[in-house]
C-alpha cells in the first residue's frame, strides 16, 4: 500500500509530560479550543496511547443525577474501548466542572479505569483534582500558556490546527445559502459537465 506523504508528516506521538502538555494537546485532538466542556481522553496499551476521545457540554447534564448517569455511560464506553487510563479536563467554572469531574472519577474507579489526571482549566489557569500538593498545585491555580508549549509547536509544525471554538467550527460547516448557494450550484454544474466531457 502506498503511503500518503501528507499524513506521514503528522507526528505519531505527542509526548505529554504534565498538565500543561495535556492542556496544549486537547485543542488539536478535538479540533477546537473547548469552553464549558468536559473532555475525556482514553488511553490503552503497555505504553499508554490515545485511543478514544469524548467531549460533552457541561450544560448537557444539569443535575447531579444527570452527571452521574452521563459519567457511568462514559466509563462504560471507555471500558468497551479497553482503555485502562483516562485523562479528564473540564473547561469552565469550578461549580460546574467539579461535579462533572467527581462523577467521572467515581464512575471510572468503579469500572477499574485509572484517572491519571483530572484538571479544571479557566482564564489561563489550571487546577488538578489528583494533586493536593500546594507546591505544584496551589489553591489559586497554575498559570499556563498553551501557545508557548512544545506540544502546540509540534502540532502546528505538523499541520494540525484548532478552531477558536466549537461554534466557529459548526458555523464553518453550515450549508451556504442565498447568492453563495447559487454560485456553488453553478460551479457544481460546470464541474459535472467538465467531468462528463473528460
Amino acid at each position: 500500500m502506498e503511503e500518503n506523504e501528507e499524513s506521514s508528516q503528522v507526528p505519531t506521538r505527542l509526548t505529554l509530560s504534565g498538565p500543561s502538555d495535556i492542556l496544549a494537546a486537547v485543542p488539536y485532538i478535538v479540533g477546537y479550543h473547548p469552553r464549558d466542556t468536559l473532555v475525556v481522553l482514553g488511553l490503552r496499551g503497555g505504553t499508554p496511547r490515545l485511543h478514544a476521545t469524548f467531549c460533552r457540554d457541561l450544560a448537557a447534564a444539569d443535575t447531579d443525577a444527570g452527571c452521574q448517569v452521563s459519567a457511568d455511560r462514559l466509563a462504560a464506553a471507555l471500558r468497551d474501548e479497553e482503555c485502562a487510563i483516562a485523562l479528564v479536563v473540564g473547561y469552565g467554572p469550578a461549580v460546574e466542572v467539579t461535579r462533572h469531574i467527581d462523577a467521572v472519577r467515581n464512575a471510572a474507579e468503579r469500572a477499574g479505569i485509572a484517572v491519571r489526571e483530572a484538571l479544571r482549566a479557566a482564564d489561563g489557569r489550571y487546577w488538578s483534582y489528583v494533586c493536593d500538593s500546594p507546591e505544584c498545585c496551589p489553591p489559586e491555580g497554575v498559570r499556563y500558556d498553551s501557545s508557548a508549549s512544545a506540544v502546540s509547536a509540534t502540532a502546528v509544525a505538523s499541520g494540525l490546527s484548532a478552531w477558536p471554538s466549537r461554534k466557529s467550527l459548526r458555523d464553518h460547516l453550515l450549508p451556504v445559502d442565498g447568492a453563495r448557494r447559487a454560485l456553488m450550484r453553478t460551479a457544481t454544474r460546470t464541474a459535472e459537465e467538465r467531468g462528463a466531457r473528460l
